[in-house]
C-alpha cells in the first residue's frame, strides 16, 4: 500500500515555490518512487485535500473568497469540485501501489483549525495510505505578518499596514505547529522556513529522502510587495473592489495593473513594522516559534533521529507505529523508509 508525506503548507512559508518544484520535476521524482498529483482546482496548491477534509465533516470551506469565486452554496457543491481529483487519485493509487505520494496544500493549516477537521483528513488519508506523516514549515510571526499583509493587498485589501496589524487575526504559527504535532504524535516534523527561498528545496529533499542533484531549482514564487507597491495596489483595489466580487474582466485589469506597478515601483523600500506594530504582534502572539520548533524536533514523539545525521527525518517516521488523532497506536508501516 502506498505512503503519503503531507506538507501542511502554512501561509507564506515557501509553499508555492515548493509546489512549483514538485510539479516541474514530476517525471524525475517518479523515477525515484515519488508521485505528485497535479491539482485540478488550483494552479499550484493541492487545495482538494483541504476541501475533502471539510467535506468529511459536512462543512463549507472557511474562506469566503474561495467559496465566492467557486460559487459554493453547499457541501454537495464542494464534493462536486473534488470528485475528479479523487477519481484520479484512486486510479494513480491502483497504478502505483508502492509509491510515496507527495502532498502539498497550503490551505490545510489555514482551513483546518479544529481537531475534528484535522482528524477527518487523517482518517480519509489513512484509509488510502499505509502510513501518513506530516511536514510543517513555520516562520517568525513578525515576518509572517508583513508577508500576509502583502498577500491581503493582492486579494483586494485597501487598508494600510497599521490598520492591518491592529485588526488582523492571522493563523498563529507556534500554536498551529503544536496542534498538529499533539494530535498526531510521532507523525509530524516541524521546521523553520529557510531564510533563503531557494534553500527550501534542499531542506525538503533531505527530509523526504529524495535526490534533487541535477534538477533545476525554480526561483521563489509569490514575491511580496514592497512599501511602494503595496500603496499603489491599495489604490487599484479601491477602484476594482474586493477580489471575490470582481468580474473576469476586472480581474484581468487588476493583473495588468499589478504588472505596471511592479515595473515602476518594484525597486521601492521593503515593508517594515514600526516599533508599536512589532510590540502589538508580540503581545498578541507571545509564543516564540523557534522554541516550539526546537521542542517539537527533539523531544517526546518527535525524537526520531537518523543515526548518521542526528536529525529527525520524514523517512524515520515511517518506521514508527502510526497513531490516530487520540494518540492510540494503529497499524505499523511495513516500509523501512519513505
Amino acid at each position: 500500500m502506498a505512503r503519503a508525506i503531507v506538507h501542511v503548507g502554512l501561509p507564506k512559508t515557501g509553499s508555492t515555490s515548493l509546489q512549483v518544484f514538485l510539479m516541474t520535476h514530476r517525471d524525475a521524482l517518479a523515477a525515484q518512487g515519488f508521485v505528485y498529483m497535479p491539482p485540478r482546482m488550483s494552479l499550484h496548491s493541492q487545495i482538494e485535500y483541504a476541501f475533502i477534509a471539510c467535506n468529511e465533516v459536512g462543512e463549507i470551506v472557511p474562506d469566503h473568497i474561495e467559496a465566492g469565486i467557486r460559487n459554493i452554496q453547499s457541501v454537495d457543491d464542494q464534493r462536486a469540485l473534488t470528485a475528479r481529483f479523487e477519481s484520479e487519485l484512486s486510479a494513480k493509487l491502483a497504478e502505483a501501489p508502492d509509491a510515496t505520494f507527495l502532498i502539498s496544500c497550503e490551505q490545510l493549516g489555514a482551513y483546518l483549525r479544529r481537531p475534528r477537521q484535522r482528524a477527518a483528513l487523517d482518517k480519509w488519508l489513512r484509509a488510502r495510505f499505509t502510513s501518513v506523516v506530516y511536514l510543517v514549515f513555520v516562520r517568525d510571526m513578525a515576518d509572517f505578518m508583513l508577508s500576509v499583509y502583502s498577500e491581503a493587498v493582492k486579494r483586494g485589501f485597501t487598508g494600510n499596514l497599521d490598520h492591518f496589524v491592529a485588526h488582523a487575526s492571522e493563523i498563529p504559527m507556534a500554536k498551529t505547529a503544536e496542534d498538529w504535532a499533539t494530535e498526531f504524535p510521532g507523525r509530524v516534523i516541524v521546521r523553520m522556513k529557510p531564510r533563503s527561498g531557494a534553500s527550501i528545496y534542499n531542506v525538503y529533499a533531505d527530509l523526504v529522502g529524495m535526490d534533487i542533484s541535477g534538477l533545476s531549482l525554480p526561483k521563489p514564487h509569490n514575491r511580496g510587495f514592497n512599501a511602494w507597491e503595496a500603496r499603489a495596489m491599495r489604490l487599484v483595489n479601491l477602484m476594482f473592489g474586493p477580489a471575490e466580487k470582481r468580474s473576469k474582466t476586472a480581474r484581468y485589469w487588476v493583473l495588468q495593473a499589478r504588472r505596471v506597478v511592479r515595473l515602476f515601483f518594484g525597486m521601492g523600500p521593503k515593508l517594515k513594522l514600526s516599533e508599536s506594530q512589532a510590540a502589538l504582534i508580540q503581545t498578541r502572539y507571545p509564543r516564540d516559534v523557534r522554541q516550539i520548533v526546537d521542542r517539537l524536533q527533539f523531544e517526546g514523539p518527535m525524537d526520531f533521529r537518523d543515526p548518521d545525521r542526528g536529525t529527525a527525518t520524514v523517512a524515520n517516521l515511517a518506521d514508527a507505529p502510526q497513531s490516530d488523532s487520540r494518540g492510540k497506536s494503529g497499524r505499523k508501516s511495513k516500509a523501512t523508509s519513505l
